[in-house]
């Protein structure tokens, strides 16, 4: 099968979550601040795997070192013309960053975010409309890039999001791949789609494809 470009502005794009870090094993609050490398377990997963993730045109990245690590095993050939885009960055976790839920039941304002529904202002952090915004910013920083010229918001939707796993779509070409977060991946897609946050979580090492139709 030959890729082209679609004449009509239709972009199909991955957004793929990390590998696995120590941090995800211990459940810990691993965002922003977080240097994290790659477990040496995934490494080896995805140095046995990656050819069958799919291809891609173009290649984002958070600029947090699990995602590098991740970019790099996964496509070699496009990491040293990725692009890093910062505002794909983890959620900034503020006074929660590292910690888990066993090292934090009894802080008041761990309790106090968790019965926001996890939506409220973390100290010394975001809140999730932040993140969502800032996120949402950086989308938009990717698909400018593609078309070579400013898209706003209004413009863009998304359809036929579809969970990722290794495996899938091997014979198809995509526009881009991104490597970011599990935040990252469920501030977009239930930003665009309006359904639930958490109704968009990804395992490490998987994620979404999905199409973005710019108006």
């Amino acid at each position: 099968m030959t890729w082209r470009p679609s004449m009509k502005k239709r972009l199909r794009i991955i957004l793929l979550r990390h590998g696995q870090t120590q941090g995800n094993i211990l459940k810990r609050y691993t965002g922003r601040r977080s240097q994290e490398p790659l477990t040496p377990e995934a490494v080896d997963s995805f140095k046995k795997n990656a050819r069958e993730y799919p291809n891609a045109m173009y290649l984002f990245t958070s600029p947090a070192l699990r995602c590098q690590n991740t970019a790099k095993f996964i496509y070699p050939r496009l990491y040293p013309k990725r692009k890093i885009v910062d505002e794909l960055n983890e959620m900034d976790f503020g006074i929660f960053e590292g910690k888990n839920y066993q090292d934090m039941k009894d802080l008041p304002e761990y309790r106090e975010w968790v019965d926001s529904g996890c939506v409220g202002q973390i100290p010394g952090g975001e809140s999730r409309e932040e993140f969502i915004r800032r996120t949402l910013k950086g989308f938009g920083i990717v698909v400018d890039d593609i078309e070579k010229q400013h898209v706003s918001q209004d413009r863009l939707s998304i359809k036929e999001v579809k969970k990722f796993t290794a495996g899938l779509e091997l014979n198809e070409m995509f526009d881009a791949s991104i490597v970011a977060h599990g935040g990252t991946i469920m501030a977009l897609l239930s930003a665009f789609t309006g359904e639930d946050y958490f109704s968009f979580s990804a395992a490490p090492g998987e994620g979404y494809f999905f199409t973005v139709e710019v108006n």
